[in-house]
């Protein structure tokens, strides 16, 4: 769902005011589920100053400074926000048992899940104690879904523990922050590190006051900034990663599949370049889209989205500034087909086998740099496998690639049949 939002604010003066400061925290925030694009800020009358911060919280607050006489102040903003359906940790998402993650933590040989194992070891401040974990098992009881059990644990820290500021300081153990049931709030997160490294898991402060630190124009922050961004960079992606987790589990524990219903692929791919070119940004690909306007298809659109939209972002990420990338959606006597193809820079063949792997990656560092998870592929794979598709890959190096999702022409639909079926309703 795409909106655009104004928010306008008047104030008028009984008399001339001749200087004045104002913080307006009127910006829309970016998240996975929603992109913004850039405001529209219209202040009259113009401001002597403009800065935009983030606070503590992760606000964006814009200050600005008027210093000439004025009886009037306007202040209006304006902003296309694009909200995704599909929103992280939603209540309803499956996740795995925690036994399950335990276990592929100690036995998966993937280099990232190696790493995260240093994660479960003993550190300065979380030292893994037997205390910890009892006090974590009524939330993690057997065969229960690991963010079910997150949250559990969560909400017991937040009903049985005090805030208290004067009861801790950096020197005070942890068991003795258990054992009172208060603290601060860096103590109740270390406290929650604790209990899952008590029981085998992996767990981290990754993000606390990072984004803080970043806006200090403190000196002594100086020679910290690189590695500040660094740790935001990985809290991100480690983000990323778990909602893409989470979207895999939703996939695989589908028993039923919902009903299809008429999907607008033309108006849905327009959408989707948008959003490509608002990524590329000032990288500046030349994306461009060609879709038969009468050629709609039965699915769940949601699905389809998140498949679409894998193979154009990937194509943005992985494709030199400047180059093209062509979206093409079309019928043929085989089916119905979406093509992404770009001038990147290709695929070696001995890697396309395993690109739907989950992390597989052709490399590694690239991947990283690009933000990807290594789990877009996989994705795209079972939605493509749920609509009774398959996707086929074609690549060179030094040329580029063609990603192509292959559809059964029994999920053609035309627009005005699929007004018929839209009225009927549906539950994808």
């Amino acid at each position: 769902m795409r909106y655009t939002i104004t928010h306008r604010t008047l104030y008028q003066y009984s008399s001339g005011v001749a200087l004045c400061h104002n913080e307006a925290r009127l910006l829309p925030r970016e998240a996975p589920w929603q992109l913004c694009r850039p405001s529209q800020i219209r202040i009259r009358p113009r401001p002597a100053l403009s800065v935009e911060r983030r606070d503590f919280f992760g606000n964006r607050v814009l200050y600005f400074a008027i210093q000439d006489v004025h009886h009037r102040l306007e202040v209006t903003v304006a902003t296309e926000v694009r909200v995704l359906d599909e929103r992280p940790f939603d209540e309803s998402s499956p996740s795995p048992p925690w036994e399950q993650a335990r276990r592929m933590l100690r036995e998966d040989p993937d280099p990232e899940i190696i790493e995260a194992r240093l994660f479960g070891l003993n550190s300065p401040f979380v030292a893994i104690q037997p205390e910890f974990r009892e006090y974590a098992e009524p939330s993690f009881t057997p065969g229960r879904p690991l963010l079910e059990a997150m949250a559990d644990l969560n909400e017991r820290i937040y009903r049985e523990f005090k805030y208290d500021p004067h009861f801790t300081t950096v020197a005070t153990p942890l068991n003795e922050v258990l054992s009172e049931r208060r603290g601060v709030c860096q103590d109740f997160a270390h406290l929650a590190i604790a209990c899952l490294r008590a029981l085998g898991l992996a767990a981290r402060y990754i993000s606390g006051y990072l984004e803080t630190l970043l806006d200090s124009e403190n000196p002594a922050l100086e020679s910290w900034r690189q590695p500040l961004h660094r740790m935001q960079e990985q809290s991100r992606r480690m983000l990323h990663i778990i909602e893409d987790l989470l979207l895999l589990a939703r996939l695989e524990a589908q028993k039923e599949r919902p009903a299809l219903k008429p999907v607008a692929a033309p108006a849905l791919l327009a959408d989707i370049a948008d959003d490509a070119i608002a990524l590329s940004g000032e990288q500046g690909h030349r994306i461009r889209v060609a879709a038969d306007p009468e050629l709609w298809i039965l699915g769940c659109e949601k699905e389809l989205r998140s498949a679409f939209s894998n193979l154009v972002f990937n194509a943005v990420r992985y494709t030199r500034a400047g180059g093209r990338i062509e979206i093409r959606w079309f019928a043929d006597g085989d089916g119905v087909h979406l093509e992404v193809e770009d001038n990147g820079e290709g695929i070696a063949p001995q890697h396309i086998p395993r690109l739907t792997e989950r992390f597989y990656r052709v490399n590694r560092d690239r991947s990283r740099g690009s933000g990807g998870t290594g789990l877009g592929l996989s994705i795209v794979k079972h939605i493509l496998n749920n609509h009774g598709g398959q996707l086929r890959i074609e690549s060179e190096l030094g040329t580029g690639s063609v990603f192509t999702c292959d559809f059964p022409m029994a999920l053609r639909v035309e627009p005005a049949s699929a007004s018929i079926r839209n009225e009927a309703g549906s539950r994808c």
